[in-house]
């Protein structure tokens, strides 16, 4: 199965490369320049679209990062499908990631895992740590969205702070 969806990753991503560039740009736009007008975090914005691609690959399962992305005003989720979808394709064919995104073994990572890599570190903590504690407090939580997911039901009271009012 793994040939079998390299053989159809490559031509279809070739095809899809016009479709991948108006997503990227659709949802480089929002960040950048909605974000700006909005005085909203373009960095922030940048988490929870990996934590999206991270829940739509099955690498992670958060239905609050999938439900927020989709009504951000500074992403897009049509543009990331226009920019991921030969990749999803693949991962769906294969049963197994490959290329992006994945959850490397520690200090394997690239640029390109960052995101993954540093929502399964958090996560990791979080769960060595949750039973041991009342209350969790987020600091610069931007649109963290472990209180609502994972930890929900752990007891824990989860506190989120990212600006200073």
């Amino acid at each position: 199965m793994k040939l079998l969806s390299y053989l159809v990753y490559i031509p279809l991503q070739m095809l899809f490369l016009p479709p991948a560039i108006v997503g990227s740009s659709l949802v480089a736009y929002r960040q950048l320049v909605i974000s700006k007008r909005q005085g909203i975090s373009q960095t922030a914005v940048e988490v929870l679209n990996g934590r999206w691609t991270m829940h739509v690959f099955e690498l992670r399962k958060d239905e609050a990062a999938a439900k927020l992305a989709a009504v951000m005003p500074n992403t897009s989720v049509t543009g990331l499908w226009l920019a991921l979808f030969p990749l999803w394709l693949k991962y769906k064919i294969a049963g197994s990631h490959a290329i992006y995104p994945r959850i490397p073994e520690r200090g394997d990572e690239t640029i390109a895992d960052m995101i993954p890599a540093r929502t399964n570190c958090f996560d990791e903590l979080i769960h060595h740590a949750i039973q041991d504690v009342e209350q969790f407090v987020v600091l610069g939580a931007g649109y963290d969205t472990r209180a609502y997911g994972q930890f929900a039901k752990s007891g824990v009271t989860f506190f989120e702070v990212d600006l200073p009012a």
